[in-house]
């Protein structure tokens, strides 16, 4: 039985930043193709109230560098892991 594959690891970690760009590249794709006018429209937040389509997209991207941030210093501070012996 094996506890941790380096190797499997290694190829979903790559997959997994392939499928990433790939979603990346199509949303700029996408995103940089909106018109100004439709940047500007204006929508009703629940809680926040009016906000336009350009400051949520603004608001979307802080929150990921917010939680891209907390991964850094997470793996900053940890501890390296052994690898399990494979049985």
């Amino acid at each position: 039985m094996t506890f941790f594959n380096p190797a499997g690891a290694a190829a979903a970690a790559t997959a997994g930043a392939y499928v990433r760009a790939l979603l990346e590249s199509a949303n700029l794709h996408v995103l940089r193709r909106v018109s100004p006018s439709l940047w500007e429209r204006v929508g009703l937040h629940a809680e926040r109230g009016p906000e336009s389509a350009g400051f949520l997209l603004k608001l979307m991207g802080a929150h990921d560098l917010v939680h891209r941030r907390q991964i850094d210093r997470i793996l900053s501070t940890a501890a390296p892991r052994e690898m399990a012996p494979e049985i």
